[in-house]
C-alpha cells in the first residue's frame, strides 16, 4: 500500500542551534525588572525550544503569559497564546492547540493587529485540516488570504498559498496543489525566506512523486536538502529523509526505503514531533508488509494507530486501518481484513481521498476472496471513480466536487483576466496600426514603382521601334540557327536525364549507408553509457557532486569511472586519444582495465593504478615504438572519508582543490605527470602519488582538456585554464547541481555558433 507522505509547512521552522543563545535569553529575562520585557524574552525562549524540548518550551511560555497578564501586555499575550498552540500541536494535543489558537485570534482582534489575525487563521486552518475538518480549514485560509492582501503582506500571502496547496493535495487535486505551491515559492523568493523555500521544494517534490515523476521528485528533494543543511534545520532534514524513503518505496526498493525511514523517525523523536513519529511507524509497517515481514509490519501499524488515536487524527487512523486490512489479507484472515478496511473507508470518507481509494481497492480484493462478489464489484466501481478523481485534473465534475476549488483566488484571477484583456486589446490595436502603416507604405511604393515602370517602358518602346526593322532580318537568320541548336539541346537533355537517374541512385545508397552508420554509432552510445558507473554511487557516498559530460559526437573518448572498495572511493576522469568511435573504443578499454586493476586485483594506491593501467594499454595495443600515439590522459583520486585523506595521480590531467576554511579562496593545483597512459619517452618512470589531507566541505574538480580548449568569445580564442579557474572560484560555494548549470551555460555562451572542438568532462566533488 505505497503512498508518498505529504509534509506541510507548519507554524515556524525548527532550526538547529547551540544552547548558549537560549541561556543568554533566559539571563536577560531574569535580570530585567520590566514585566513586558520578561514576557517578550520568555516567549522567544519558548519559540526557540518548541519542537526540540516541548516540556521546557511550555514552561517558559507559561512564564511569558504570567508576566504578560501581570502588565496587561496584550500583544505579548496574543503571541504567547500562538506559541502555546504550536507546542501543543507538536505534542499531539490538538484540542488544547485549538483552544490557544482561538485565544490568540481573539486577542489580536481586540488589538486590531491584522497581521496577527491573519496568522491565527492560518494556524487554525492547519489544525482543522489535520483533524479532517476540510471545509473549516478552507474557510480559515480564505480569511487569512483576504487579510494578508489587505495589508499587502507578501510573506503571509506566500504562507497561505502554501497551505492551500497542502489542502488541495490532500483532496487529490495535484495540478491545483502545484499551482498554489509555485505561487507561494515566488513570494517566498522575493522575501528571501530560506526555510520556507526549502519546504516548498520538498512539497513540490512530493507531488511529482505522486505523479510518478521520480526524477523531478528527487531534483526538488535535493534542492530542499541543500537549504535545510545550510540552515541546520533538523525537522526539514528529517522530512526529506522520509520523502526519499517514500520515493524508494514507490520504486519497490523496500530495504533502502526502510533505512531512510529509520533515519527520519530518529530525528522526529529527538525533536518531539509526535504526528510524524506516528506516520513513520506506518511507513515502516508498509515497507515490511511489502517485504512479507508481516509480524513486524503489524507491530509498526499498532504503534502508529496508538499515537493517532491518542491525538484524535482521523486521517491517520484511517491509514492504519488500511494497513491492518492489508496485513490480515496477506495472512489469509479475510473477515478481519474486511472489518478493518470498512473502518478505513468510513473514517477517510470526505477527509482523505487517497486513503479512501486504497481502502475500497483492497475491499474489492477481500470480498472477492470470500465469494461476496456483489460487494467486491461495488467497491471496485468505487475504486475506479475515486482513482479517476485523483488523477483526472481536467474533469469538471472532479473539480466541482472539491469544496475549496478556486474560491480563494477568485479576486486575484479576476484582476489577472482584466489585465490580460486590456493587454490583448492594446496588442490588437497596435497590430491594427502596424497593418495600416504597412499597407499605406505598400500602396505608396506600388504607385511609385508603376510610375517608374511606365516611364521606362515608354523610353524602351521608342528605342525598340528604331531597332525593330534591323532585328527582324536578324531574327529570320537566327531562327534557322535556333532550330539546329534545339536539336542539339534535346540530345544533351536526354543525356543529362540519364546522369540524373544514376546520381539519384548513388545518393540513395549513400544516405542508406549513412543512416546505418549513424544507427550503429547510436547503439554504441547505449553500450558506452551502460559501462559507465551508476550515478547512484555518487549520490550514496559523496556529500554533493556534479558530472558535466558532453560528447563532441554521439559517442565519447572522454569517460568517468567510480567504484567503492574497502571503504575507499576511487574516482576517475579520463580523456582518450581522439573522439567519436575511436575514442569510445579506447574509453571502453580503459573502463575494463580499471575494473580489473581495482575491483579484481584490489590495487588501491593511486599511482600504482596508473602504472598498471599504462602497462595494460601498451600490451593490449601492441605498442612497440614511440610513434604510436594511442593512449589516454587521466586524473585519478582515491578518497578515504575515515582519514579525510585523498591520494591523487595524474597523466597530463591535473586536479584542482579549493579549501573550504581558507578565507582567501584560491585554487590549489595538484599537477599531473607530463606523460600519458601509453608508450612514451618516460615510460620507465612511475607516476607520482600525491597524498592530501582535506577538510569537510573542501571542493575537488577533475576534468579533461575539452572545456579549456574550446574556441569562442568575442575574438574566437581558446577559453584556457586561467579563465576556467576564475569561473570555478566564482561558483564553488554554490550547490553542485547549480555549479553544473552555470558551467554548462557559460560554455554555451562562450562557444556561440562555433562547433564543439572536443569531448568535455568535468567532475565536481564536495568532500
Amino acid at each position: 500500500m505505497k503512498k508518498i507522505l505529504y509534509l506541510l509547512l507548519i507554524f515556524s521552522p525548527i532550526i538547529g542551534f547551540s544552547q548558549n543563545p537560549v541561556d543568554s535569553l533566559i539571563q536577560v529575562a531574569e535580570k530585567s525588572s520590566v514585566d513586558t520585557v520578561k514576557s517578550q524574552v520568555y516567549n522567544e525562549v519558548a519559540n526557540a525550544l518548541k519542537g526540540r524540548d516541548n516540556k521546557q518550551a511550555m514552561y517558559y511560555a507559561e512564564k511569558s503569559l504570567l508576566f504578560g497578564q501581570k502588565s496587561d501586555y496584550l500583544k505579548g499575550i496574543a503571541s504567547v497564546y500562538k506559541t502555546m498552540g504550536i507546542i501543543n500541536f507538536f505534542k499531539g494535543e490538538l484540542d488544547s492547540a485549538f483552544l490557544y489558537f482561538d485565544k490568540s485570534l481573539k486577542t489580536y482582534e481586540e488589538l486590531g493587529d491584522k497581521k496577527g489575525v491573519a496568522a491565527s487563521y492560518v494556524n487554525i486552518g492547519i489544525l482543522k485540516k489535520n483533524i479532517g475538518e476540510i471545509k473549516d480549514a478552507g474557510d480559515s485560509y480564505q480569511k487569512a488570504l483576504e487579510t494578508y492582501r489587505e495589508i499587502d503582506d507578501n510573506e503571509g500571502i506566500a504562507k497561505t498559498y502554501l497551505n492551500l496547496g497542502n489542502l488541495f493535495k490532500l483532496q487529490g487535486d495535484m495540478k491545483t496543489a502545484l499551482d498554489n505551491y509555485y505561487k507561494s515559492l515566488k513570494f517566498y523568493e522575493e522575501v528571501g525566506n530560506k526555510h520556507s523555500i526549502a519546504q516548498l521544494y520538498q512539497n513540490i517534490g512530493i507531488v511529482y512523486g505522486e505523479l510518478n515523476d521520480s526524477s523531478k521528485a528527487i531534483e526538488n528533494f535535493e534542492n530542499a536538502l541543500n537549504i535545510f543543511k545550510e540552515i541546520k534545520d533538523l525537522k526539514g532534514i528529517a522530512e526529506v529523509n522520509n520523502n526519499i524513503g517514500n520515493t524508494y518505496l514507490e520504486g519497490n526498493d523496500f530495504k533502502l526505503a526502510i533505512s531512510y525511514f529509520e533515519k527520519s523517525i530518529q530525528l522526529f523523536k529527538e525533536i518531539g514531533y509526535t504526528p510524524m513519529v506516528a506516520r513513520l511507524y506506518y511507513n515502516l509497517g508498509d515497507a515490511n508488509n511489502n517485504l512479507k515481514n508481516y509480524s513486524e509490519a503489524k507491530d509498526y501499524f499498532d504503534k502508529s494507530f496508538e499515537i493517532y488515536q491518542t491525538i484524535g487524527y482521523a486521517a491517520g487512523m484511517a491509514l492504519c486501518y488500511n494497513g491492518f486490512g492489508e496485513y490480515f489479507y496477506n495472512i489469509g484472515n479475510y473477515n478481519k481484513a474486511a472489518e478493518n478496511l470498512e473502518k478505513a473507508k468510513d473514517l477517510s470518507l470526505g477527509v482523505d481521498l487517497r486513503t479512501l481509494s486504497d481502502a475500497v481497492e483492497w475491499l474489492s480484493k477481500t470480498y472477492a476472496k470470500t465469494g461476496d462478489y456483489k460487494n467486491a464489484y461495488e467497491n471496485h466501481v468505487l475504486f475506479k471513480n475515486y482513482n479517476d478523481s485523483i488523477f483526472n485534473y481536467n474533469n469538471d465534475k472532479a473539480i466541482t466536487a472539491l469544496s475549496m476549488q478556486y474560491e480563494f483566488d477568485k479576486k486575484e484571477k479576476i484582476r489577472e483576466i482584466e489585465e490580460k484583456k486590456k493587454a490583448a486589446l492594446q496588442a490588437e490595436k497596435d497590430k491594427r496600426d502596424e497593418i495600416v502603416k504597412f499597407w499605406l507604405m505598400a500602396v505608396i511604393l506600388l504607385m511609385l514603382l508603376i510610375a517608374i515602370i511606365l516611364v521606362r517602358n515608354y523610353r524602351r518602346k521608342v528605342k525598340a521601334n528604331n531597332l525593330l526593322r534591323a532585328q527582324k532580318e536578324e531574327i529570320e537568320h537566327q531562327k534557322i540557327e535556333l532550330e539546329q541548336r534545339n536539336e542539339e539541346i534535346q540530345a544533351q537533355r536526354d543525356e543529362i536525364e540519364d546522369k540524373n537517374v544514376l546520381i539519384t541512385d548513388q545518393r540513395d545508397i549513400a544516405l542508406k549507408q549513412k543512416q546505418e552508420i549513424t544507427d550503429s554509432i547510436q547503439y554504441a552510445q547505449r553500450i558506452q553509457e551502460a559501462v559507465l558507473p551508476d550515478k547512484q554511487l555518487f549520490v550514496n557516498d559523496i556529500n554533493d557532486y556534479f558530472i558535466l559530460f558532453k560528447p563532441k559526437d554521439i559517442v565519447s573518448g572522454d569517460f568517468y569511472w567510480m567504484t567503492k572498495i574497502e571503504g575507499k572511493l576511487i574516482v576517475v576522469a579520463a580523456d582518450c586519444t581522439g573522439h567519436g568511435v575511436p575514442g569510445a573504443f579506447m574509453s571502453m578499454l580503459g573502463v575494463t582495465f580499471l575494473n580489473e586493476i581495482v575491483n579484481k586485483d584490489r590495487v588501491l594506491q593511486a599511482n600504482e593504478i596508473l602504472n598498471r593501467l599504462r602497462n595494460k594499454v601498451i600490451e593490449s595495443l601492441h605498442q612497440k615504438d614511440r610513434e604510436t600515439k594511442d593512449g589516454m590522459d587521466i586524473s585519478l583520486a582515491v578518497i578515504d572519508p575515515v582519514k579525510n585523506e585523498l591520494q591523487y595521480a595524474g597523466a597530463y590531467n591535473s586536479l584542482y582543490l579549493i579549501n573550504s576554511n581558507n578565507g582567501d579562496k584560491q585554487i590549489e593545483k595538484i599537477a599531473a605527470d607530463r606523460m600519458p597512459i601509453g608508450i612514451h619517452l618516460k615510460m620507465d618512470k612511475e607516476f607520482t602519488n600525491h597524498v592530501i589531507h582535506y577538510k569537510k566541505d573542501d571542493v575537488v574538480f577533475m576534468f579533461s582538456d575539452g572545456y579549456m580548449d574550446q574556441f569562442g568569445g568575442e575574438k574566437g580564442r581558446k577559453l584556457k585554464s586561467k579563465r576556467f579557474q576564475e569561473l570555478l572560484l566564482t561558483v564553488h560555494e554554490k550547490p553542485m547541481a547549480e555549479q553544473r548549470k552555470i558551467l554548462d551555460s557559460f560554455l554555451a555562451k562562450w562557444k556561440g555558433e562555433l562547433e564543439q572542438l572536443d569531448d568535455i568532462l568535468i567532475i565536481g566533488l564536495k568532500l
